[in-house]
């Protein structure tokens, strides 16, 4: 599965830690209408939310119980060196 190009510092990637996986799924299905595949066993029960054909999201097993389910954003960088550069 090829995933799209994003621009450096853009969001490109979505994912949901939650301790309801099956709930979770027929949620944003049920408000997207969307198309939301569950993993192989082998993906310890990760799962990708699609759009038109393209992976957008993924929904996961929560693994920090300590904390609420969250949504994490990761954003698209070129160069990790200079990255880091900058974060220091």
């Amino acid at each position: 599965m090829e995933m799209p190009a994003c621009t450096p510092g853009t969001p490109s990637w979505v994912g949901l830690g939650t301790p309801d996986l099956p709930g979770a799924i027929a949620f944003y299905n049920g408000m997207f209408g969307g198309d939301i595949q569950e993993g192989p066993p082998e993906a310890c029960g990760y799962a990708m939310a699609m759009y038109q054909g393209v992976p957008v999201a993924g929904l996961g097993p929560q693994m920090n119980t300590e904390i609420p389910p969250s949504w994490a954003t990761y954003v698209s960088i070129a160069d990790l060196e200079a990255t880091m550069a900058l974060a220091r």
